[in-house]
């Protein structure tokens, strides 16, 4: 057994640590990519809070949080993390005065086989073939020959249907 599972989230425990024991704690109950993913969150959270006690962040903070990450991440992302920090405040006894006023960002609905536009498709292939991502480059050029591929099949198939 670990030794943090003996340590329990107070409301002064500085907040990067009370995440890290709060995720600990729970490492056990969360699938493998899930893991790696709430050590994102945790990390992101932690560079924001740093060592703020918990009892000191109220919905004005979550709210402030809110406002800067949107600048660089979505709606989704913004919500998922601060559900790391709500679970983390409920260890501390905390959430239940931030619940009645915290709202989670608007989620856009997305729309079912939506088809990209020409400029997200010219972005997307300069994302994908940036040669200073080398790691993207293999799925960029499998985006190129997927995309020949289906462009090839509609003119065969137009193709066939003139006979």
């Amino acid at each position: 057994m670990s030794s943090t599972l003996a340590v329990e989230v107070l409301p002064s425990t500085p907040c990067d640590q009370a995440l890290a024991i709060w995720f600990e704690q729970h490492k056990a109950y969360i699938r493998g990519g899930t893991v790696r993913t709430y050590r994102q969150y945790i990390t992101t959270l932690s560079s924001f809070f740093h060592a703020k006690p918990l009892a000191e962040i109220g919905v004005t903070e979550v709210r402030t949080y809110q406002a800067w990450r949107s600048q660089t991440c979505c709606a989704t992302r913004v919500n998922a993390e601060l559900s790391a920090l709500q679970m983390t405040m409920k260890e501390a006894d905390l959430w239940t005065p931030i619940a009645k006023l915290y709202r989670p960002l608007p989620v856009p609905k997305t729309k079912v086989r939506q088809n990209m536009s020409e400029e997200e498709e010219r972005r997307l292939l300069k994302v994908a073939l940036d040669p200073k991502m080398p790691r993207r480059l293999l799925a960029g050029h499998c985006l190129i020959v997927m995309a020949s591929a289906i462009s090839l099949s509609v003119i065969v198939g137009a193709i066939i249907r003139l006979r």
